[in-house]
């Protein structure tokens, strides 16, 4: 009796030595998580009393990284490992499909015994227990608990406070990511206070400035000096209203859109109207049937001149920019804009990502942030549109396809 009277002590002092170190962790400030993740390993090692607790964080499908992992022996940390999901297919399909891993025999368990020969003998591990990390219904990683010795079967006592350490994990993950949300929102903030005041109002100075020297000077020279300050300044412009449109996507805010009655193929006229004679006197235009509908006016023009731009400025040289403003179906209007030349087909998929420059032979005119077309995509997706690029062999033509009334319109 007293030998079962003494087991039944030791697993009451086990239970509330767990319980305490579940509390306390819990409790922890979050705000530093490389600090909390090295506390929790660290508890859970001693706990559980193993000796090897790692964090694993996904990359990708395809490969898992060491966030931290803990050594209770020579009480040390590492990290930096990868596993690539090609070398070890099980294991990952069981991250995905099991609670828990329980491998008693980690050497023969279907699931860990491809890492006998790379991992498991090397390092004298007989016996894990992983517990997949998910956070906001999504698989972040997994906290893999690795014996060494001889083999162990896991209790329910065990794998229970293994289970609440994975989730004390998650809650540390999702407050890293909340700060790190925040953090990015007042940058963001600061951001477009400094290109919508500290850069913007110094520019229209320049430009205002140059209009007046144009209207005064007859020299030349300095009349073609000037012109070049107008066109950088406008340009300029674009790329600070472009930086500004892309921190409001990315802090996800989104593109906000007005909707009204806007004929596009009247539009399309506006914009080229506007646009440089160099550019506007090589774009043709035809239009068919009715292409009245409820759109962003500002966004759409922004849409068609980025669009034309980047056919002028990526078409061969001298050939003409097509442009057709399709009105003929009941629910929807299209807009093909069609260059001369040619386009490598691996840069279709990466066609539309922000801070790509898509000519690797820019010249001045060329060189931009390499947002306009990832803007135009939003701008399209904002109306619930689509947007896309049908490479030829000796052209390339954008459609864009929009419904006459979005979902959103009022």
């Amino acid at each position: 009796m007293s030998d079962v009277s003494s087991r039944d002590a030791d697993k009451g002092l086990r239970f509330e030595s767990r319980h305490r170190a579940v509390v306390e962790l819990a409790a922890l400030d979050k705000s530093d998580f490389d600090a909390v993740l090295r506390r929790i390993l660290r508890t859970d090692a001693s706990e559980l009393d193993v000796e090897r607790v790692n964090c694993w964080a996904l990359d990708s499908d395809r490969a898992i990284r060491c966030v931290a992992g803990y050594l209770r022996g020579p009480d040390r940390f590492e990290s930096g490992t990868v596993l690539e999901a090609a070398t070890y297919p099980s294991y990952f399909r069981a991250l995905a499909d099991n609670p828990i891993i329980l491998a008693g025999d980690a050497r023969t368990d279907d699931r860990t015994r491809e890492f006998t020969e790379s991992y498991l003998v090397p390092l004298g591990i007989t016996s894990m227990m992983d517990v997949p990390i998910w956070v906001r219904g999504q698989l972040w990683g997994v906290v893999c608990h690795e014996h060494v010795g001889p083999a162990r079967q896991w209790s329910d006592a065990e794998r229970d406070f293994a289970v609440t350490i994975g989730h004390i994990v998650s809650m540390a993950v999702e407050a890293r990511e909340r700060a790190d949300a925040e953090q990015t929102a007042r940058f963001s903030e600061f951001f477009m206070g400094v290109l919508s005041h500290d850069l913007r109002n110094p520019l229209g100075s320049i430009r205002t400035a140059a209009e007046l020297l144009l209207q005064r000077d007859t020299d030349e020279t300095r009349l073609r000096a000037t012109e070049r300050i107008v066109r950088n300044t406008d340009r300029m412009s674009r790329m600070i209203d472009q930086l500004l449109d892309f921190t409001r996507i990315r802090s996800g805010g989104g593109l906000p859109t007005h909707l009204e009655p806007v004929d596009l193929a009247m539009l399309a006229h506006q914009v080229v109207s506007e646009l440089s004679t160099d550019v506007a006197s090589r774009v043709d235009i035809e239009h068919r049937g009715n292409a009245l509908g409820m759109f962003d006016a500002d966004r759409m023009w922004q849409t068609i001149s980025n669009l034309l731009i980047n056919a002028v400025a990526h078409g061969s040289p001298a050939a003409r920019v097509q442009v057709l403003v399709d009105g003929t179906s009941a629910d929807r209007v299209i807009i093909e804009i069609t260059n001369a030349g040619s386009m490598p087909g691996s840069l279709v998929p990466v066609l539309f990502d922000p801070f790509r420059r898509h000519d690797a032979a820019a010249t001045p005119r060329k060189k931009g942030l390499g947002l306009g077309l990832f803007i135009v995509r939003e701008i399209v997706t904002a109306h619930a549109g689509t947007i896309a690029v049908k490479p030829e062999v000796d052209r390339v033509t954008f459609r864009v396809t929009l419904p006459r009334r979005p979902p959103n319109a009022a």
